[in-house]
Order: C-alpha cells, then sequence, then structure tokens
C-alpha cells in the first residue's frame, strides 16, 4: 500500500465532513434533531464511523516505534489537535456564546469533542504499539481488539443505564472514545491487511451484500430508532448499520478511484475538502446560520429531495466560506501551524 496521499481516501474524507456539516445544519440551523429526517438519519450512520475508521487507515504505518519517535509523534498530534481545539473552543463558547471561561474544564470540549476523542485515540494506538513492540507482530492487534471490545462493552452499558459517560468526567471523552475506537481500530487492521482487504471489498457478491443489507437495516433503523429499549433494535442502529454503511461508501470510492484521483473540479473539490478537515470542523460552529422556521418544512418527508439538495447547499456554502477562511489564517505560518495544525514551512 502506497505511503504518499491517496485521492479516493481524500474524496472519502471530503464527503463525509459534507455530511457532517449537513447534520448539524439540520441541529444548529434548523433545530431539529437529525435523526428525525430521513435523510439525517441515512447519513448519520456512517459518517462518524467513516471519519474515525480513515483516521486509523491513515496512520497505520508498517514501522517499528521506539520512545523517541513516540513522544515525537505524540507531541505533534498534541499540537495538530489540542492546541486549536482548546483555541476555538474558547473563541466560539467564551467569547461568541458568553459561556463561563471554565466550560472546558467542568463541562468537557462539547460540540469540539472529536478532535480530542481522536487524540485519545492516537495516544491508545501508538502506545499500544510501543507496549508491545518486542512481541510477536499480532499483539498490537489483540491489543487494539480488546481495547474496542471493552470500549463497546462499557459503552453499551452506559446507553443501557442511561448514562453513556458511566460517571467519568466528560473531558475524557469516554462515551466517545468508546462509541467510536472500534472503528479506528478496524481502519489500522485493514490498511494493515490491504491485500485482503482489497480483495474482499472488490468482490462482486461483498458489494451486493453492502448494498442490501445497508438499505435493509436502514429502514429497520428508520422505521424502529425511537425505540431504545429494544436491543436488537440497538445493536441494528449501533452495529449493522453503521458498519454496513460505512463499508458501502468505501467500496464505491475504491471501485471510482481512478475517478476521484483525476482532473475533474468535483474531484479537486472533495480532495482538497478532504485535506482541510480540520480546518472546516473547527470553523464551521461559527458559520452555522439560525433559522428554525424552516423546522417544520424539513420534517415533510414528502420533499425529500427539496430538503435534501437545499440543506447540502447550505452545507456547500458553509464549507466553502470555511476554506476561504483557512486561506487567510494560513497565510501566516505561525496562524496556520497553531490553529490549522498546519506544517511549519522550512
Amino acid at each position: 500500500m502506497p505511503t504518499q496521499r491517496i485521492g479516493y481516501i481524500d474524496a472519502i474524507r471530503g464527503l463525509t465532513m459534507l455530511l457532517v456539516v449537513y447534520c448539524h445544519v439540520e441541529y444548529y440551523s434548523y433545530n431539529i434533531s437529525f435523526v428525525h429526517t430521513i435523510f439525517g438519519m441515512l447519513f448519520v450512520h456512517f459518517r462518524m464511523p467513516m471519519f474515525f475508521f480513515i483516521s486509523g487507515f491513515i496512520v497505520y504505518k508498517s514501522v517499528d516505534i521506539d520512545w523517541q519517535r513516540y513522544l515525537k509523534v505524540m507531541r505533534k498530534k498534541a499540537v495538530v489537535q489540542i492546541i486549536p481545539t482548546l483555541l476555538f473552543f474558547h473563541l466560539f463558547y467564551v467569547a461568541c456564546q458568553n459561556k463561563p471561561i471554565g466550560m472546558f474544564i467542568d463541562k468537557g470540549p462539547s460540540g469540539y469533542w472529536f478532535t480530542i476523542a481522536l487524540f485519545y485515540m492516537f495516544f491508545l494506538y501508538f502506545t499500544s504499539a510501543l507496549l508491545t513492540r518486542c512481541c510477536k507482530p499480532y499483539a498490537q492487534n489483540i491489543a487494539l481488539v480488546i481495547i474496542a471490545i471493552a470500549g463497546a462493552v462499557a459503552y453499551g452499558i452506559g446507553v443501557r443505564q442511561g448514562d453513556r459517560t458511566l460517571g467519568i468526567h466528560p473531558l475524557l471523552c469516554f462515551d466517545k472514545v468508546a462509541n467510536y475506537f472500534e472503528f479506528f481500530v478496524a481502519g489500522v487492521l485493514c490498511r494493515k491487511y490491504w491485500h485482503k482487504f482489497e480483495q474482499i471489498i472488490s468482490h462482486d457478491a461483498t458489494k451486493t451484500i453492502l448494498l442490501l443489507g445497508f438499505t435493509a437495516c436502514s429502514i429497520i433503523a428508520w422505521r424502529y430508532h425511537l425505540d431504545k429499549k429494544s436491543l436488537l433494535v440497538m445493536l441494528n442502529y449501533e452495529y449493522l448499520v453503521r458498519y454496513l454503511g460505512l463499508f458501502l461508501v468505501f467500496s464505491i470510492f475504491y471501485y471510482y478511484r481512478n475517478f476521484f484521483d483525476s482532473d475533474n473540479q468535483i474531484a479537486r473539490a472533495m480532495r482538497y475538502t478532504g485535506r482541510h478537515t480540520l480546518d472546516i470542523y473547527l470553523l464551521h460552529y461559527f458559520l452555522l446560520p439560525n433559522i428554525p422556521s424552516l423546522r417544520s418544512w424539513a420534517f415533510k418527508n414528502d420533499m425529500l429531495i427539496l430538503e435534501l439538495l437545499a440543506t447540502l447547499l447550505l452545507s456547500a456554502v458553509i464549507i466553502a466560506f470555511c476554506l476561504l477562511i483557512s486561506r487567510i489564517i494560513r497565510h501566516s505560518d505561525f496562524l496556520g501551524h497553531y490553529l490549522l495544525g498546519a506544517k511549519r514551512k522550512k
């Protein structure tokens, strides 16, 4: 597997970022939970699992890690993820939303949880790589799978008890890490065993099962998603529909990889968006309009296409402004590095 940037992987990240903004438009702008609209429900299944899957897919490198490399990479991850999150969190919630300055410590990262949770996942991944470097090659696999299963079980217990954090301080993002770390691990393993994974994901039987399975499970999820007491409904909602959607999207992008590697405008736009997901994630909260009058319109399921196109258009406009602001910030090497995690120019 090549180590340089992969066009269709960047395009997947671009699509996923678009779907994140899409769901946030519904939630923050329309003042409606995205699980109450058909497309919001459809997209929410795989958008965050896909982000963490691709993060694990990208982070895997078939090299040994020692203490020097470990400290270097963790310092880099902290600069890229922790510092920008702290700055934009306080700028948005304290300066713009008039929240108390100690909110980050007391209440956790709130809407800016993604980068914090991802940092913890990188910590788990690189720490396990360091601790198992003298063991068999599959030792880290076992360690990661055990951690992922333990997190999923703990999260499931928390959901059933009505407390997803199990009383753990919100700053540790326990519920997010426990809920999504399995997808990060799946990405690592799929990259590590790429040739096997490629054979499976490219097989016509696999693509057929993914398409039919995701359609069927999505219908079930939409029909029964408010039934939180049914274990079967929760398993379908939390696992089946997520994995099926994740791998279905990956298989589609891989099948059309030549298109997403090409120089056409759509592919370039998706790749560019995918390479600046952190910038968009940090900035888009400032640009979400407050238009709750569209709540009743979004609820009308007989206007699905109009709802989809209008929300996608608004999401694309927000992303375009985020990228414009990003270009302005990145004009300064110092600000680009510490605000958006950009590499310092030599």
